[in-house]
């Protein structure tokens, strides 16, 4: 958990770091507005359906 904030507290970082030196407003697409909202989700799900119709045969 501690890893992951440290991620999280130098992505902040480097983002504010961006945006002091670019200081233009930040355009974002609708696509990656999605992909960023639907994506995870969708392949977690198609990685649990995938692991629960594959047949394990350990014989």
């Amino acid at each position: 958990m501690v890893f992951a904030w440290g991620l999280a507290f130098l992505l902040t970082l480097g983002l504010r770091f961006w945006g002091h030196s670019h200081p233009d407003p930040f355009v974002i697409r609708y696509w990656l507005v999605f992909g960023l909202l639907f994506g995870p989700s969708v392949v977690l799900g198609w990685w649990i359906l995938a692991i629960q119709f594959r047949k394990f045969d350990f014989d």
